[in-house]
């Protein structure tokens, strides 16, 4: 007779997907070191990315997490239970602060300062607010921003001092492989976006990393 458990936690692997660790153990052993003979365990690991199977492994020789390598700039896919739960804080928090605005700005401003990496004296930010993290957004003093600013920043935006930024503008760090297989396969990475003192930035611009 044999039991099999999973892990409470997902494994990472190399395939830069996460696995479930199995442990398949034989009950009735009349000894511990017949027991160790016989249990054993692995990791289940998914083959296919978005329901279809992966060209290769692309992460073979990098121990790293996927989001290590977001971190770091590099090639990564946005799988890791890390990264979902900082797109969640960041959501929470973005909602919060809207909520927050419609009744008194004041009380909106600390959220504001929770959810990004920096924010100036004298910012005036008009929500929604859509982000992925916000830890990695930074805004100068005195800038205005109006309503639905997108800031996707996997990788570094900073917004400097002064400026003006009209509403539905969108600054979008996120990068994708042009070779097709790469691309196909979920790979992503990103580069940071630098909008200097006293820009402005007219209603419903898209900055892209250069």
């Amino acid at each position: 007779m044999f039991d099999c458990s999973f892990s409470r936690r997902p494994v990472a692997t190399g395939l830069g997907l996460y696995g479930l660790r199995v442990r398949v153990t034989r009950t009735g052993y009349e000894s511990r070191a017949e027991r160790d003979a016989y249990d054993s365990e692995c990791t289940v690991v998914p083959s296919r990315v978005y329901g279809r199977p992966m060209s290769k492994d692309h992460f073979a020789d990098d121990p790293r997490t996927n989001l290590e390598r977001m971190l770091a700039g590099d090639l990564y896919i946005a799988d890791d239970p890390e990264i979902g739960r900082r797109q969640q804080r960041a959501m929470r928090l973005a909602a919060q602060y809207q909520e927050l605005y419609l009744e008194d700005r004041a009380k909106a401003g600390p959220v504001l300062e929770e959810l990004l990496a920096e924010v100036g004296e004298d910012v005036d930010l008009r929500p929604p607010l859509h982000v992925d993290y916000g830890s990695n957004i930074t805004i100068g003093a005195r800038t205005f921003v109006n309503y639905c600013l997108t800031a996707l920043d996997v990788a570094a935006i900073t917004i400097g001092e002064d400026c003006q930024i009209g509403p539905n503008v969108q600054l979008l760090t996120p990068t994708h492989p042009v070779e097709p297989e790469a691309r196909r396969d979920k790979l992503e990475a990103a580069l940071p976006i630098t909008v200097g003192n006293n820009v402005w930035l007219g209603g419903g611009a898209i900055v892209c990393p250069a």
